[in-house]
């Protein structure tokens, strides 16, 4: 089994964490520059991650996920964390949105541009939720939501997309789970800017 993606990436991190210390692959990929091609000839969607297992190839979190929980008989998902999941991807591809168009030299922060300032109010919106949701214990347990939630909010903080210090229940959540197995060697911290 071989995972494919940026050591930064937090939709890679969550996969990675949810592999703990299982046997497999992690290839880390320059996506933006020397390693397009190879991304291209595995995902015609150009995402991160791609999970390469016994001839099948798998595009995206969600669906890495489905098929890593039928493979190693994992507890299913229930609505509220399928919900869950949906905000924190929501705010996560929000950000990406705003970090890409700033790598593209254009000004994210101009919330007269209405598209920028669409994406900001998600991130907000969605994180006041998250933290809401934090706080009634929604992540206490380490599952896939939690893994997704801990990458996201280490992601933005890492990468100073968004100010998270305000999010006491969001942060706690992330200092409870940093002695989870891969938290550690998954800090975004550990890969330098710009691969996601």
């Amino acid at each position: 089994m071989e995972l494919l993606g940026s050591g930064g990436s937090p939709y890679v991190r969550r996969i990675r964490l949810l592999l703990g210390d299982r046997d497999y692959l992690f290839t880390p990929m320059d996506i933006w520059d020397k390693d397009r091609a190879a991304l291209k000839a595995h995902n015609p969607i150009l995402k991160i991650p791609t999970l390469l297992d016994d001839g099948h190839t798998l595009f995206e979190s969600r669906i890495i996920y489905r098929y890593l929980a039928d493979k190693y008989a994992l507890k299913p998902l229930i609505w509220a964390d399928e919900n869950a999941i949906s905000v924190i991807d929501g705010a996560g591809d929000a950000a990406v949105v705003l970090r890409l168009s700033a790598m593209s030299g254009l000004n994210v922060d101009d919330h007269d541009t209405k598209y920028f300032r669409i994406q900001h109010e998600r991130i907000a919106e969605c994180l006041d939720w998250l933290d809401t949701e934090a706080a009634a214990g929604r992540f206490e347990e380490w599952h896939f939501p939690a893994m997704c939630l801990v990458s996201l909010v280490d992601w933005l903080a890492a990468r100073e997309l968004v100010d998270v210090s305000g999010f006491n229940n969001l942060n706690y959540i992330l200092s409870h789970h940093a002695d989870q197995p891969m938290m550690a060697e998954t800090d975004p911290r550990r890969t330098t800017p710009p691969p996601a």
